[in-house]
Order: C-alpha cells, then structure tokens, then sequence
C-alpha cells in the first residue's frame, strides 16, 4: 500500500545520502533538495564554525550529483 511505498523511498533516500557521504550530502541536500543557494549554503556552514568557499561547496554539489547518477544507474 501507500505506508510501504513511503518506507521504501526513505529507504532508498537514506541510501543515497550514506553513498553520497557527510560533505556531499548536506551539500546536495541543502542546494538541490531545500533550493538554497551555494552562498547561503557557505553562509550555513561558516555560522556552524566551519567555513567553506562557494567554490568548494559547487564541488560538493557536483560530486554528490555524480554519485547519486552512479548510484542511480543514469
């Protein structure tokens, strides 16, 4: 039914994000699935004591969207 449905897309969700790792993750997370921008990304993390460039943070994105293409099959 619906319930399962919904168990197996956290499922496959938190698979995703442990292949995707902790730095990739909350990157690809915060950009692509809360809309927020790579500034205000960086803006976050420097607020939580660790600063990172808009630039390293473009590379988290990038490298957590080619491990979710991988991890997909696209």
């Amino acid at each position: 039914g619906g319930m399962g449905r919904v168990v197996d897309a956290k499922r496959r969700v938190n698979a995703a994000m442990t292949r995707m790792g902790q730095y990739a993750g909350a990157a690809v997370w915060s950009v692509v699935g809360e809309g927020m921008s790579l500034r205000e990304f960086s803006q976050r993390l420097a607020s939580n004591g660790k600063p990172v460039t808009v630039d390293e943070a473009k590379g988290r994105v990038i490298s957590g969207l080619g491990i979710l293409a991988d991890f997909y099959g696209t």
